[in-house]
């Protein structure tokens, strides 16, 4: 009887177990369904609905400088930056932007903006989803040419050497057969370097007293927002420029770059060169130029053909027609 007994209870109470099982599934299925739900409508309300999209992109010119027009095609790029996906969200959601993306975007499209600065709308002012962009815009250190020498008569390009470095020009209406195999230059193209070697825009051959013009003969192709020299480099330049104008009144009116080993030239207004060593100070050469033209050159500045001071503390220096000079002039 017993035994009876314990296969009904077995029988009448295994219905009440299946029961509360399947109740208890039915409701892990309804409350994973919400949580799906919940969780698809919160996904959707943070980073697909429009809520916390950034509503307005404020481009503000940091310099007068900076035009309108490129204004205008800066705000065309912040609309296609925002058009960018960052796995399936815009980059306009205020969850996923990263202002450092922005900037970057920004200064690789434009070679002529030097920073873009974002800032966001303040906590306070959340809701109006909303961003400034201040442009600062590279300035000018220098015109940077691409240059080659050519024959004036052929056109036929010749490597650039010392004894046919310097430039020719000829008043005569027909070039004479001993003009004929010197060379010219063939200036390319030009542009706007900034200090930190940065080519930045295409710019007009323009001369002049307050223009710092380098015409490159390496044969290195120059591509906008590509790094043309170091920044070392440009300070270099224009602190020899500088001090020689200040402290010996001679007027560096271009710099040029051999085409074999880089080599710095400058070339005065009064047509002669200077070789320069980039190992020394431009003050230091300055000097050594200076005290060199006061004790040794004196008068006959216009008959001089260079100044060479690729060696350390020495200097080189030759007239026209003569042999070259050395002075053992120190630092």
């Amino acid at each position: 009887m017993a035994q009876e007994f314990s296969q009904k209870s077995k029988i009448l109470f295994r219905p009440k177990r299946l029961e509360k099982k399947q109740r208890s599934k039915h409701k892990k299925i309804i409350f994973g369904v919400l949580f799906l739900i919940i969780f698809a409508g919160a996904i959707y309300f943070f980073f697909f609905s429009t809520t916390f999209q950034i509503k307005n992109a404020l481009i503000i010119a940091s310099e007068k400088n900076i035009s309108a027009d490129l204004v205008a095609q800066v705000q065309n790029s912040v609309r296609d930056f925002f058009q960018m996906r960052f796995f399936f969200v815009r980059r306009d959601n205020l969850f996923v932007f990263q202002e450092n993306e922005l900037k970057d975007y920004l200064i690789s499209k434009f070679p002529e903006i030097s920073d873009a600065k974002i800032e966001r709308s303040s906590e306070k002012n959340l809701a109006e989803r909303e961003i400034k962009i201040y442009l600062t815009k590279r300035e000018m250190a220098a015109i940077w040419c691409e240059t080659d020498l050519a024959s004036a008569a052929t056109g036929e390009l010749k490597p650039v050497e010392e004894e046919n470095f310097e430039p020719v020009t000829s008043t005569a209406a027909t070039i004479s057969e001993s003009e004929a195999v010197r060379p010219k230059e063939e200036i390319k193209k030009c542009f706007y370097v900034d200090g930190e070697g940065v080519v930045f825009e295409e710019a007009p051959l323009t001369f002049g007293a307050l223009i710092v013009l380098v015409k490159d003969f390496s044969g290195d192709e120059i591509s906008l927002g590509a790094r043309i020299a170091e920044p070392k480099f440009i300070e270099f330049i224009l602190d020899a420029r500088d001090w020689l104008a200040k402290n010996s009144d001679v007027s560096l009116a271009e710099f040029s770059i051999d085409k074999e080993d880089r080599q710095l030239r400058g070339l005065t207004s009064e047509e002669w060169q200077i070789v320069f060593n980039e190992s020394q100070t431009a003050a230091e050469q300055g000097f050594i130029i200076k005290k060199v033209l006061e004790q040794e050159i004196k008068d006959k500045r216009r008959d001089l053909e260079y100044f060479d001071l690729r060696i350390e503390n020495r200097i080189y220096y030759k007239y026209r027609n003569q042999d070259s000079k050395e002075d053992n002039t120190q630092k």
